[in-house]
């Protein structure tokens, strides 16, 4: 009777792992109590499916010891499942580009701490999760909060207003700009922003963010499905 019994709590506590996760849903698990996270992951076989941040290859000079990793994010602006890869499975990486959906399945290390690492991974493609939005097809006029990651963390820079498609306000300061409806893109040429270019997103993985740019102070446009660095992302606050 006891092995019965025995059986069925195995069975029940490896059922809870069976499902497919996104990464997205892991991350709020982590965030909303990390003790608990850990408790319940460490060392555990888990599935999980998430858009592809960036790709590290290991070192040719310490590839006996270095590894792959395939980084995956929940918010577009950081990493927080890191797939590793031996060196002997180098072929894995061609079959994956930045921006991709892929599925994995891994063995979670018994140390948790800001980020999720995996081995023993296999993997197979997947299709973006999809979602509902009610977000307009091009950009919203009007007041837009400013973030960038500058190295502390994904913090607040500024405001500015889109009072129209050819101009905008920060600081109190006129500016004129470009806006695309077809390409979603904008090109400031004139005022405080002179020079930055954006593309706008009605979405993004992270269904808490409102319609928002990605700004780049270059000039380049930028790229919707790259790791995002160096990039500002600037979220609308219109209702």
């Amino acid at each position: 009777m006891k092995g019965i019994i025995l059986f069925f709590c195995l069975l029940f506590s490896l059922s809870g792992f069976a499902q497919t996760l996104t990464v997205r849903q892991l991350y709020d698990e982590y965030r909303a109590n990390k003790y608990t996270f850990s408790t319940k992951y460490s060392g555990q076989t888990i599935t999980v499916t998430g858009k592809i941040r960036s790709i590290s290859p290991a070192s040719e000079f310490w590839k006996d010891q270095d590894v792959h990793r395939i980084h995956l994010t929940a918010t577009d602006y950081e990493n927080f499942v890191v797939c590793q890869i031996p060196y002997k499975d180098s072929a894995i990486l061609g079959r994956f580009k930045v921006g991709e959906y892929v599925t994995v399945t891994g063995k979670a290390a018994s140390n948790i701490n800001d980020a999720v690492f995996l081995t023993d991974c296999t993997f197979a493609t997947a299709q973006p999760v999809a979602r509902k939005s009610n977000a307009p097809d091009n950009a919203p006029l009007g007041k837009y909060n400013v973030y960038q990651n500058d190295g502390t963390g994904f913090n607040y820079q500024y405001t500015f207003y889109l009072k129209s498609y050819s101009s905008y306000t920060l600081n109190s300061k006129p500016g004129n700009c470009i806006y695309d409806p077809k390409t979603k893109t904008i090109r400031f040429t004139a005022g405080p922003l002179k020079g930055f270019a954006g593309l706008y997103r009605a979405s993004t993985d992270n269904e808490k963010d409102p319609p928002n740019f990605l700004l780049s102070a270059d000039g380049t446009l930028p790229n919707a499905n790259s790791s995002h660095q160096g990039y500002q992302v600037g979220y609308s606050q219109a209702k």
